[in-house]
């Protein structure tokens, strides 16, 4: 004899997944998006740009607990304008092409579940952050509206999603760069942190580096933070090449 009450529930899980909002991959730009070079780094702002929890900043290693398992999925909420959720899309859609993972997006108007990273708009003085790695469940990544929304910010922060730290945080970085700690505002000083080997993936150390601050990043007093030995500029508006070699090595692309 048939249960009915196993039927129903069967028909009621059946109509769910029908009915539940699918995650898409990002979609390939319709048009240039707008010029990251006249963004001001939004990283001078004495607002932290990495998160980490008590055990990561313990250990300073990202370990493959914190790689995304099935695909880096975002969800930008809803507060976004279409003009911004394109940057979103582009930024993501660029980083995509590069990876072996899935880069999937829940729609706006969706409700995720599982592993996921919020994207949220971010009102004045909120700043651009990202906590460092996979999390489980929702994890939040912050765009200020006023000074985040730039394709190399919004790629900034979810290569920190993906589990990397910043390029100057290298344990080889003082043979490169010279930090400027009496200019660093004193409560930002962890994101010049030095951090375990096991992050380089046997990369040369890039001053050009999308995950590079600039000279003046949190700076204090208006004066320089980070100084290229060499005398080269320090800091990227766009993926570099090594970048992109750290982030295959770290997913086993």
């Amino acid at each position: 004899m048939i249960n009915v009450k196993v039927v129903v529930c069967l028909l009621l899980s059946l109509c769910a997944v029908a009915w539940s909002t699918p995650v898409v991959r990002p979609l390939p730009p319709t048009k240039p998006t707008s010029n990251d070079t006249a963004a001001i780094s939004p990283f001078r702002n004495p607002v932290f740009d990495m998160k980490l929890t008590p055990e990561q900043m313990r250990s300073g290693v990202i370990d493959e607990r914190y790689r995304w398992r099935n695909g880096f999925i975002v969800h930008p909420d809803r507060g976004f304008n279409q003009n911004e959720y394109s940057v979103i899309n582009d930024a993501l859609y660029e980083l995509s092409q590069h990876l072996c993972i899935q880069v999937l997006m829940w729609p706006q108007d969706s409700n995720p579940t599982g592993d996921y990273v919020e994207i949220m708009r971010g009102g004045s003085g909120s700043g651009c952050w990202a906590w460092v790695g996979r999390l489980g469940g929702r994890q939040d990544l912050n765009l200020q509206f006023d000074g985040c929304i730039y394709k190399h910010i919004v790629q900034h922060e979810c290569i920190h999603a993906l589990g990397y730290y910043h390029e100057q945080s290298r344990p080889d970085r003082d043979d490169h760069v010279n930090i400027l700690w009496n200019n660093v505002i004193p409560d930002t000083s962890h994101n010049f942190d030095k951090m375990d080997d096991t992050t380089t993936f046997g990369v040369p150390y890039d001053t050009r580096s999308i995950m590079h601050y600039d000279s003046y990043a949190f700076s204090s007093n208006g004066q320089p933070t980070i100084l290229a030995k060499d005398g080269s500029t320090v800091g990227g508006n766009s993926i570099t090449g090594n970048d992109i070699a750290k982030l295959q090595r770290m997913y086993n692309c």
